[in-house]
């Protein structure tokens, strides 16, 4: 069997878009058309090397004016309307200093859902915590990896609820030491500050210790310098 050399990392995103008739009434397509994008990420021919972690990215909460999703919409699929309701708040932060927003929920505005566009964990007395699939949330590719391989590293995952108010207390009282997203571009992007109202929780990028070991994992896999014993990857 021929040795497989890994060049780079291509990332597929299908897409349905719909054709309708000359009717101008708003109503289901009619016809469908199936679209591929291919991403791909080249390297140098002698294999890949992944680039360290690239720097903490900080996030806002402006749950009272914004929420990403909510019970019984599409907030747990990859609708383009979900994406596209998503960037006033995202600018309105950037504008204030900060790379992105983290979503709380839609109903009581209180618990934790996701980070920009990412799927979002916590590292609470060594434990990692991430919000449930609850139907408002993304079941991310690289969540369900990233979770795969924290218990594989004899990491305690517990996928529950965690509110902000939580959040804030596991900070003052030290138990809280990371936070970080997780996503198909980002793979692992650790947060160094969240800013609720008048707290800021500082995580200093030198404590994210197990958010770059499960990365360094990760791109390990992806890039064939670990056997993939998942069947993630798929040779092209």
């Amino acid at each position: 069997m021929n040795e497989l050399r890994y060049s780079g990392l291509g990332i597929t995103s299908p897409g349905l878009i719909g054709r309708l008739s000359d009717s101008r009434c708003l109503r289901f397509p009619n016809r469908y058309f199936l679209m591929g994008l291919l991403n791909w990420c080249v390297s140098t021919v002698s294999g890949f090397r992944a680039p360290k972690v690239r720097g903490s990215i900080y996030v806002q909460f402006i749950s009272q004016h914004f929420v990403r999703a909510f019970p019984g919409g599409t907030g747990f699929t990859k609708a383009s309307g979900n994406y596209a309701g998503s960037l006033l708040a995202s600018r309105l932060a950037q504008e204030q200093g900060f790379h992105n927003v983290v979503w709380l929920d839609g109903q009581t505005r209180t618990l934790i859902e996701e980070s920009g566009l990412m799927n979002i964990f916590f590292v609470i007395d060594g434990e990692a915590i991430t919000p449930p699939l609850s139907g408002t949330i993304l079941p991310g590719v690289v969540r369900d990896s990233v979770i795969t391989l924290l218990r594989e590293m004899d990491v305690t995952v517990n996928e529950r609820s965690i509110g902000i108010e939580e959040l804030v207390s596991a900070h003052k009282d030290k138990s809280l030491s990371e936070a970080f997203g997780v996503g198909t571009a980002a793979t692992v992007a650790p947060i160094e500050m969240i800013r609720y109202r008048t707290h800021d929780i500082q995580l200093p990028a030198k404590t994210q210790a197990l958010a770059e070991r499960v990365r360094e994992k990760l791109v390990a896999i992806r890039t064939g310098r670990q056997p993939d014993v998942h069947g993630w990857l798929m040779p092209v």
